[in-house]
């Protein structure tokens, strides 16, 4: 396997580089048919990338220790799922995930630019192809993940602790593949400002990667706050530059999507804007309800109860559980405790608080143990219980209830949603000039 990801690897690099020269040459001799070659490398470039990407998966849930990224960031102890997730845990892998976006989304570029402006399409192929041949550069020289390590360990070093979230497991490589798309769309917008006036294909093109951009970072970013507000005390301590980065690359590319759309649209690209903007106002609301959280943090014995009040003025009661331990195979050791939340009288889910302490295959601990808090959803209040410390037969706990939680993510999904319509809309309806006021 090890050789067969190698050779997917240095295929794709061989590929980029021959989709530079192929595309230069076709600038340099006005030959079309050079462009289209090329832009079929690029195409042969994102095949062969992607091929590299399920090689690295295969052998990271097979647990091939022999390779040093699966033996740096995999153990035995680990289960399949966050083997699996193991991908993006370094620089080689999130340099993968990256070009694997950028390759795809440069290769339906291409492949677009070929077909709609010969005469500026190997322009757009050669900028395109020495972005892709830049990305695997990287990939196959300086972060190959393929590199073998002798002798091979029995077993690897294992996944940080606080990355064992199936939710930050999935926001990712949402995001690294959505970064990858918008690299793409930022090449297509560079080389489309230079040729002002606005050509009405580039703006075409723009669209569909903006709207194929937001589709893959909205759930990334949704899914990263998720798991940023689920570990330690719930203050979103894994909101790092990645996140902030996609969140930034997500606005500039629903900007593009919506100043490239006329507000004239009629049919579904109308609807779709439509359906942004009640996603956006709802997105809005639900962001603007987090200084309205209120939060205590007290002193819970076994069954002992607390009372706090909302910002609706309903008095919420909470019965302790009691704590607990017990083990969670394959690799964690937990400490737990448990809430009875009520509203009037209307009694909730019960809400678990965890510590988790995860071990190796040896049954030891190599990291500080993690805390992941607990949730308990309302009609419009969502209770929320993390855990400062824990002990037997009691806890020192934060309880936070926030109103509206729940609007962000139904706010996302629709937000989701309109992008999805617009990309339908610019892959179906001719695209249209940009307004005079971009091109001013």
């Amino acid at each position: 396997m090890t050789l067969l990801g190698q050779f997917a690897l240095w295929g794709a690099f061989v590929f980029a580089a021959v989709a530079v020269t192929m595309a230069t040459l076709s600038g340099a001799l006005r030959r079309p048919t050079y462009t289209t070659g090329a832009s079929w490398a690029l195409a042969g470039a994102a095949v062969l990338t992607s091929a590299a990407l399920g090689v690295l998966a295969r052998v990271l849930i097979a647990s091939d220790f022999t390779i040093r990224y699966v033996a740096t960031f995999t153990a035995f102890s680990l289960p399949d799922a966050f083997r699996l997730g193991a991908i993006s845990s370094g620089p080689p892998g999130v340099l993968l995930l990256w070009s694997t976006g950028l390759a795809i989304a440069a290769a339906c570029a291409a492949h677009h630019g070929v077909r709609e402006d010969a005469r500026r399409g190997a322009m757009l192929v050669l900028a395109l192809a020495v972005v892709v041949l830049f990305a695997l550069t990287l990939c196959a020289i300086d972060h190959n993940p393929f590199i073998r390590v002798d002798p091979a360990p029995i077993d690897g070093l294992g996944m940080d602790p606080e990355l064992q979230r199936g939710s930050i497991l999935l926001a990712t490589p949402l995001l690294l593949i959505g970064l990858g798309i918008a690299t793409a769309a930022a090449v297509v917008g560079a080389l489309a400002a230079l040729g002002r006036p606005f050509s009405v294909r580039s703006t075409g093109l723009l669209r569909q990667l903006a709207a194929a951009t937001e589709l893959t970072l909205v759930p990334g970013v949704l899914l990263g706050v998720r798991a940023a507000s689920q570990v330690g005390t719930g203050g979103f301590r894994l909101w790092d530059q990645l996140h902030v980065g996609a969140v930034v690359v997500l606005v500039t590319a629903f900007v593009v999507s919506w100043v490239a759309t006329s507000e004239n649209d009629a049919g579904l690209g109308g609807f779709a804007r439509r359906v942004s903007i009640v996603g956006i106002a709802v997105t809005a609301i639900g962001m603007a309800s987090f200084p309205l959280r209120t939060s205590a943090d007290l002193l819970l014995r076994d069954g002992q109860s607390t009372t706090l009040t909302d910002w609706f003025g309903r008095e919420w009661r909470f019965v302790s559980q009691g704590t607990s331990r017990f083990e969670r195979p394959p690799n964690q050791y937990v400490l737990a405790l448990s809430l009875a939340p009520t509203v009037g009288n209307r009694r909730l889910p019960l809400m678990t608080a965890e510590q988790r302490e995860y071990v190796d295959g040896r049954g030891e601990s190599r990291d500080e143990p993690v805390r992941i808090t607990g949730l308990s959803s309302g009609t419009f209040v969502d209770a929320q219980l993390a855990l400062l410390d824990i002990g037997p037969g009691a806890a020192m706990v934060r309880l936070t209830l926030w109103p509206l939680r729940a609007l962000l993510a139904v706010g996302a999904c629709v937000v989701w949603l309109g992008s999805l319509l617009r990309l339908v809309a610019a892959l179906t309806a001719p695209p249209r000039i940009l307004a005079q006021r971009l091109v001013s």
